[in-house]
This record gives C-alpha cells, structure tokens and sequence, in this order.
C-alpha cells in the first residue's frame, strides 16, 4: 500500500476517534474554558478533540509544526519536515446548540511555512454524518472513497450557493447586486462542510462575504476543492500560498474556473477593508 493511502487512512482514523468522542461523551463538555489560540473563548469539548487529535497525528506522523485552534502555533518532536493545520470541531457553536452542521479538517502541508500551496494531504469529516471528504496531491479528490468532479453549473442563475456572512457584512452584501440571479442561497456555519459541498457538487459555489475565516477553516479545502476540478481563492481571485495564522480572510470557491470567474466579478467593487476582522467573526464558530 502507498503512502498516500496510508497517510489518508491514518487521518480517517483520528476523525473517527474525534467524532466518537463528539457523538458521546463531547456533550457533557460544553462550558467555556480559557481563550484559546486566537483569544477566543472556548468550550472544554473543543480542548479534548483537538488532545485526540494531536495525540493521533503523533502517532501517524511523529514530529511536525502544528496550528491548531486551542494550542496556536507548537512543535512536536523535533518539527520534521511536515506541517499541520487542524481543526477538530467547526461549527463548535452548531454542535453545543444541537445544530447538525459540525465539521473536522485537517491539512498536511510539505516544509513548515503553513504555506497553502504545499498541501499534500487534506481531509474533512462531517461529524453527524461520517462523511469524509479527502485528497492527495495529485491524485483527484473522493467522498467516502467515491471521486468527486464538482458541480458543471456555469451560470448564477441556476447556481446554489452557500453564502456565509455576519452582521458587519450586510453593507457589502446590500452592494452585490449580481447575487440577485443566484437561484438558491444556504448558510450552515461550518465553513469546512460548505467548502466540502463545492468539492462534492451539493453546492456550486460558496462565499464568505467578510474578513471571517481563519485558514484552519479553508486549508484542506483548499486541496480538496482543487483536486475535484473547483477554485478556492481569496476575493482577487488568487490562490492561497503563505497564510498568516491568526488574520482572517475573504474566501471564494467555487465548484469550476467559469462560476467562480462570475463570482470575482461580482466582487471586484465591494471589496471590504484590509482591517482584520477576528473577534467573533469565525464562520465555523
């Protein structure tokens, strides 16, 4: 077996463990903790999955630089020659509210620069589902171990798309009069299951209209979009190579280059102020 699928395996089984965790003994840790990585409150559940996590991808990889939510930036054994950006429970307020929009990702990355363009490895699980979406550089992108090719949806008028969004963004989104086509709009807050609906084509597209998502919530996506034939870029249209940690960003995607081209348009004369915008402002939540 190759180290691929070797590798995609071993991330598999820390979502599983993080997801047995979550469906059971998670929902009896539901109060706020100390801040965490970014200065944002966290719950005691976000800690214990992100310790399994950490402690299986000990286990799967060894040493490596690592972002993560709860812990920031840390290395493990001597660093290697890998990185990591994980994020273990997305949509952490969906989950303690009982809404069924909670996603896990993590993002093997080549070098330790947390460079977006070195992800060699990628997965995202849908924690009240199973799902799991995944990707190796080079090899295509599958759901459940099915390939996946995206949407061929190239008009915004027959276009579903997911649309993430806060109170600080209603301005630009009163501006964006070309959404008016788009035929169908849903919101789920948890950015990686919406990036994993471009990828699987459940949506043709996804728009995060706000300085709003860190990049523990977009880096396996960001391969997992690409190797089903989609784009993932920030509101200029470029991809994301070396990522800032802590600074959130505008993210688009969508399932091929024609939709996402129309949706760069769109946003091209509303582009919001390069402040950053953290507090609160996580989609994932």
């Amino acid at each position: 077996m190759d180290e691929d699928i070797l590798v995609l395996q071993g991330l598999e089984r820390i979502f599983r463990q993080v997801r047995h965790y979550l469906a059971g003994e998670g929902r009896g840790h539901l109060h706020p903790t100390e801040p965490n990585g970014k200065g944002e409150m966290s719950l005691a559940m976000d800690r214990k999955a992100e310790e399994i996590a950490v402690q299986g991808l000990r286990e799967l990889l060894g040493s490596f630089r690592l972002f993560a939510e709860e812990r920031g930036v840390v290395t493990e054994g001597d660093g290697g020659q890998v990185s990591v950006v994980l994020d273990p429970c997305d949509g952490s307020a969906n989950y303690a509210r009982g809404i069924r929009a909670t996603g896990f990702a993590v993002a093997v990355l080549d070098g330790q620069a947390f460079d977006l363009s070195q992800v060699r490895y990628a997965l995202i699980g849908d924690v009240h589902t199973g799902d799991v979406y995944a990707a190796a550089r080079g090899r295509g992108a599958t759901r459940n171990g099915q390939p996946l090719a995206g949407s061929p949806t190239t008009e915004l008028a027959r276009a579903f798309v997911g649309l993430s969004l806060n109170g600080q963004a209603l301005p630009r989104l009163a501006a964006l009069e070309g959404l008016r086509a788009v035929k169908f709009v849903r919101s789920m807050g948890a950015a990686t299951l919406d990036l994993g609906y471009v990828a699987d084509g459940g949506y043709d597209a996804c728009l995060f209209l706000w300085k709003n998502l860190t990049p523990e919530n977009f880096a396996a996506a960001s391969l997992i979009v690409q190797e089903a034939g989609g784009r993932l870029t920030d509101q200029r249209g470029q991809p994301f190579g070396l990522c800032q940690l802590t600074t959130a960003y505008t993210v688009v995607a969508a399932a091929n280059p024609t939709l996402h081209a129309q949706l760069i348009e769109l946003l091209r004369d509303t582009e919001p102020s390069e402040a950053p915008a953290l507090a609160g402002a996580q989609a994932g939540g």
